[in-house]
């Protein structure tokens, strides 16, 4: 017999200070070099049955990164992020990255690898939630994870594959209620992947010409 407006915002304003150093192609060894403060404004509103509940709150990230991109021979980069202040205090981030290219004749292949360490925590709307429908206030531990990731790539041959690690724990997901919830235990995630790309045309082209070899 009643109804409210069931909708929810978010908004998040970010605001960055960076310092940053530039490679130099004309030297043998160089890199990039980057350090930054950023601090982001966050509003959460979500429905009442009369009114709204918002909850703000504000978070200040600080990070450096150092890289070469402009290698022949291998590209790289590294990168490390902390929250000190906010919310979020104590996520982190520590991510690097290495890119191979083979080149053979004409063609290019390369090799990429990268890994990363992340504790992140839940956001807003995993924590506190009020609809017409669902309701939910959680604590929920920060989530950790570890992740390795491989992957070939031969762009002329269309060919591509790939090697995914993952170690998990505190993860966060949507239980059979359809409501969020935390497994605290530890696992593992393994993933391998291969995609060629096949051009239909030229098989049908090369099956005629096995039927019809003097035309």
């Amino acid at each position: 017999t009643s109804s409210n407006t069931d909708s929810s915002f978010f908004n998040v304003f970010k605001h960055a200070f960076h310092l940053k150093a530039f490679e130099n192609p004309d030297r043998k060894f160089t890199f990039g070099k980057r350090a930054y403060i950023e601090n982001e404004l966050v509003r959460a509103v979500h429905p009442l049955p009369y009114g709204r509940r918002i909850y703000t709150y504000s978070n200040l990230n600080a990070g450096a990164e150092i890289y070469n991109q402009s290698a022949t021979f291998l590209k790289w980069r590294a990168l490390a992020n902390l929250t000190l202040l906010g919310r979020n205090i104590g996520d982190a981030t520590i991510k690097g990255e290495v890119v191979k290219p083979i080149v053979l004749k004409a063609d290019t292949m390369s090799i990429e690898a990268e890994a990363w360490y992340r504790d992140f925590s839940a956001n807003i709307f995993e924590e506190h939630w009020q609809s017409n429908h669902f309701k939910w206030d959680n604590n929920f531990k920060k989530q950790h994870e570890v992740v390795v990731r491989s992957k070939f790539s031969y762009p002329n041959a269309k060919l591509y594959a790939g090697f995914d690690y993952a170690l998990l724990s505190n993860f966060l997901y949507n239980n059979q209620l359809g409501m969020p919830d935390q497994y605290n235990n530890e696992f593992s995630v393994v993933a391998a992947w291969l995609n060629k790309d096949f051009h239909f045309w030229r098989f049908i082209y090369w099956l005629y010409c096995r039927r019809h070899p003097h035309r």
